[in-house]
């Protein structure tokens, strides 16, 4: 949050990023996203990114 409020976010890249996380979370079957992939259940540890396709759905890319 300080980073949004301390920042001159002139091309709303932070506000991209916001929605994105947004819609993220409200959107997402975490039951079923846990059990698909060691990763994301914590068995694993990993690096996740978030982010959206070229027909604007959400992906997550496995670091």
């Amino acid at each position: 949050m300080d980073t949004y409020f301390n920042t001159d976010d002139v091309e709303g890249e932070l506000d991209q990023k916001i929605e994105l996380l947004r819609d993220f979370l409200e959107n997402s079957d975490f039951p079923k996203l846990r059990s698909s992939d060691q990763r994301f259940s914590g068995g694993q540890e990993s690096n996740v990114v978030i982010k959206r396709n070229k027909r604007g759905r959400i992906v997550l890319e496995v670091l």
